[in-house]
C-alpha cells in the first residue's frame, strides 16, 4: 500500500509538477526552517554512512534568495563540502568565502520536457 501511494505520488511528472511551484514554495521558506531541513538531511546522510561530497538544490535552485544561499553556505563550510552555486550572487558569495566558484552551464534538465531531454543535453555539451 505505501508502495503504491509512493509511486502515484511521485510518478512522472512530479519534479515538473515541483519546478511549476518553486517560486509559490521558495516565497513562503523561512531561512531558519530551510536550515533545520538542510542539517537533518545532512546528519540522516552521515549516518546512514554517506560519504557526502556537496550540497545542491537540484530542481528547485535556490529561488535567488540570498538569505537561503548564505544558510546553505554556512552549513556547508560547517560540514565541510562543496556548494553548488546557480546565480551570480552564489558563485560571487562562494569566491568571497575563498571557495572555487566556476561559471559553467549545468547539465541538470528538471525543467525539460521528457521528450526534448536528449536533444537539449547534446545542446549543453556541444
Amino acid at each position: 500500500m505505501v508502495a503504491t501511494h509512493w509511486r502515484r505520488q511521485y510518478s512522472a511528472g512530479w519534479a515538473a509538477r515541483a519546478i511549476d511551484h518553486r517560486t509559490e514554495l521558495l516565497a513562503q521558506a523561512r531561512t531558519d526552517d530551510v536550515a533545520v531541513e538542510f542539517r537533518a538531511q545532512l546528519e540522516k546522510a552521515l549516518e546512514a554512512g554517506i560519504r557526502v561530497t556537496h550540497l545542491d538544490w537540484h530542481c528547485l535552485a535556490d529561488g535567488g534568495r540570498e538569505d537561503i544561499f548564505d544558510a546553505t553556505l554556512h552549513l556547508a563550510e560547517e560540514y565541510h563540502v562543496e556548494l553548488r552555486a546557480w546565480t551570480d550572487y552564489g558563485r560571487q558569495q562562494l569566491s568571497s568565502h575563498g571557495r572555487v566558484a566556476h561559471n559553467q552551464p549545468f547539465l541538470d534538465s528538471f525543467s525539460v520536457p521528457i521528450d526534448d531531454k536528449l536533444q537539449h543535453l547534446i545542446d549543453a555539451v556541444r
